[in-house]
């Protein structure tokens, strides 16, 4: 949602994010509203492209393997209702297994390109994101990285 800065990692989220947005307005509008209709149609779209995506391990293991969320994702999916425990629990399988497989048999390389985020942007998905997690805009984002248990 960063417009040329969008990740594969961050494709779940953003899913979610935009469902939130989508649900705030069929809170907001009568039904029959057309922005409620309109919004209505939308989550049903969400809805089957985050279903496509959550059967691809790819998307399971960027979101996983991205520092900032490890298995938080999912876990805190269960605790909103938007995961089943079955469902987390076979992400979490999938996510282990493609890294034992692709990861833990290759060295790691110190300086691997990875860029640190910009912690002075405070967009509406920063907002969103951190009320989720409970994360604190600006925190040092290496002692978040510390205190959270291992992806794997």
């Amino acid at each position: 949602m960063e417009g040329s800065n969008a990740s594969l990692h961050s494709v779940l989220e953003d899913l979610d994010f935009l469902a939130t947005i989508y649900n705030g307005i069929l809170t907001q509008y009568p039904r029959t509203a057309h922005i409620a209709r309109a919004a209505q149609e939308g989550i049903t779209m969400l809805r089957k492209y985050r279903n496509l995506n959550r059967q691809s391990t790819v998307y399971l293991a960027a979101i996983a393997l991205d520092p900032k969320n490890k298995f938080d994702y999912f876990r805190t999916g269960i605790q909103l209702n938007e995961w089943t425990e079955h469902e987390a629990t076979q992400a979490m399988s999938a996510v282990r297994q493609v890294r034992q497989e692709q990861y833990k048999t290759q060295p790691s390389r110190p300086g691997s390109g990875i860029q640190r985020p910009n912690l002075d942007i405070e967009d509406e998905f920063t907002q969103w994101r951190r009320a989720r997690y409970g994360v604190q805009i600006g925190t040092n984002i290496l002692w978040i990285y510390i205190r959270m248990e291992t992806a794997c």
